[in-house]
């Protein structure tokens, strides 16, 4: 939610839902199974029920379109969902396309006409181009040490 305070706007999240600004636009999902818009000022205006079809996700990425991309690490797939929350299309970001049991934080971000993924569970960033939906290897990384991507929590 984002609070006025003296002309200061401040976001207000419960620090489980991903947040996603866009233009003007604040998205939220849920994990109840929708992505809900707020204006400006924080008020509710409209939410998208997302498709039962899909699987698992734990992040999002709004696309130009204002469809979104979500992120499953579960599954290793990208599910692509229009504005009203139907399924377009599942994406592999990995040749498998198999669950290999590496539940990594994932991200997204649109760079041009492609949506790059953080990582793949292998150390590889992926890109997706949002014309094709082909997925690429955009940079494998997958020779620096586990550190980088699996880094411990410190012990205090």
């Amino acid at each position: 939610m984002l609070m006025d305070s003296n002309g200061q706007r401040t976001l207000i999240s419960n620090g489980q839902d991903p947040i996603e600004v866009y233009n003007e636009r604040l998205f939220a999902l849920k994990r109840d199974k929708r992505i809900i818009e707020f204006d400006r000022a924080g008020k509710e205006v409209r939410h998208i029920d997302i498709s039962p079809i899909v699987p698992y996700y734990i992040n999002f990425t709004v696309l130009p379109s204002l469809n979104f991309a979500l992120l499953d690490n579960r599954n290793d797939a990208v599910h692509f969902i229009d504005s009203q929350g139907k399924l377009l299309r599942t994406v592999a970001m990995s040749e498998t396309h198999s669950s290999d049991n590496h539940l990594q934080n994932i991200s997204g971000a649109v760079v041009g006409k492609s949506l790059l993924i953080s990582e793949n569970g292998n150390g590889q960033i992926i890109e997706i181009d949002l014309d094709t939906f082909k997925a690429s290897v955009y940079k494998d990384l997958s020779g620096i040490s586990t550190m980088v991507f699996n880094t411990p929590t410190p012990r205090y």
